[in-house]
């Protein structure tokens, strides 16, 4: 089944990706919302299709930007 998370990973690492070979899609929320937006896409989709969908700064499960 689709699945939607946040993976988080230090600057300049290069995860792979669980399916390698699925086609992905980049899904991006307005700046009130969060990646769970997407969920009922990414199940419409579903395992055929690598569903990208991260929490910008700030919103979703995602820290706000450093002060500084």
């Amino acid at each position: 089944m689709a699945s939607i998370g946040t993976a988080l990973a230090e600057p300049g690492a290069s995860p792979r990706p669980a399916r390698p070979a699925a086609k992905a899609t980049l899904c991006l929320h307005c700046s009130t919302g969060s990646s769970r937006q997407w969920a009922s896409l990414a199940a419409a989709l579903g395992d055929g299709r690598r569903v990208i969908a991260p929490d910008l700064l700030g919103y979703g499960d995602n820290p706000p930007w450093p002060r500084g």
